[in-house]
């Protein structure tokens, strides 16, 4: 596949993810972005927050105070939206193309601070998959209930008329502990970076190494690791043969498994935040 960079330009939607290597041109297809059922409270169409993806057990303790979780919703374009909060303010969030939950358009990504029911952020970047590009943001404002709902406003950089709203509400499957044993095996997707999109398989073992490829012969390597709070991994990756044109790039971020669905959410950043890799799997 022909090269192409991310231009950093200034616009903006929504994303999160873990992807094998390639960026779709129009959005990569695969699992639902749909938002959940969580709470009593509905934000889109499928039922998924009372799915378990390890044990039963909290890994950690939610913030009693903070946007901290697991949040599923729906942005002001249309767009399905799936994404993490982690306790130190740094989120993911990955999106859908507007009108359609099954193609991932997107993930932004970047830090925030959370107090006393309202959530801010200067430095969120959006690494838009349909138009190949990265895009700034100038900020993110948005208020929220604790393990309840999360809402706000995106602004562009470039564009200072223009925003895009979104309101989610919390999953609580985020309160589950995350297993190497449930997230064990070989998954099946499409995988997305600034390279291109590509349908590939990724293997992950008991003790979190995973193996992968991509249609063009592209291989990867990582590991998969319980984080330290929340039902969520982190998850490292290298390109590692000649075939890859970022052949050698490292890439971290985090990764979901809905048990209830089977599927695995990926997204990752290189150190820069220049570029990144995209992939959602369904277990085989």
């Amino acid at each position: 596949m022909k090269k192409i960079s991310f231009v950093n330009v200034s616009n903006l939607t929504l994303a999160f993810l873990l992807i094998a290597g390639f960026s779709g041109c129009g959005g990569g297809t695969g699992a639902s972005l749909g938002s959940s059922t969580t709470n009593g409270s509905t934000s889109g169409g499928s039922t998924s927050g009372g799915s378990t993806s390890g044990g039963s057990t909290s890994n950690g303790t939610t913030s009693t105070s903070s946007a901290e979780g697991l949040w599923q919703g729906t942005t002001s374009m249309s767009q399905n939206v799936t994404g993490i909060v982690f306790e130190n303010g740094e989120y993911w969030f990955l999106y859908s193309i507007p009108g359609n939950s099954n193609a991932i358009g997107g993930v932004i990504q970047g830090n925030a601070t959370s107090n006393a029911g309202n959530i801010a952020s200067s430095n969120g970047r959006d690494f838009n998959i349909t138009e190949l590009k990265l895009y700034d943001i100038s900020s993110l404002q948005g208020t929220y209930t604790t393990k309840s709902k999360l809402s706000g406003e995106i602004t562009y950089t470039d564009m200072p008329s223009s925003m895009v709203t979104f309101a989610s509400t919390y999953n609580a499957d985020y309160e589950k502990t995350p297993s190497l044993s449930a997230l064990t095996g070989t998954y099946a997707g499409d995988a997305a970076s600034s390279e291109g999109t590509a349908s590939a398989i990724t293997n992950i073992s008991s003790t979190g190494q995973i193996i992968g490829t991509d249609a063009s012969g592209c291989k990867f390597t990582g590991t998969a690791t319980p984080h330290s709070r929340g039902n969520v991994y982190n998850v490292t990756v290298t390109f590692s043969n000649e075939i890859c044109t970022n052949s050698g790039t490292q890439v971290s971020g985090v990764a979901y498994f809905d048990s209830s669905t089977q599927q695995l959410y990926s997204a990752a950043l290189n150190s820069t935040r220049t570029d990144g890799f995209l992939f959602i799997g369904t277990k085989e």
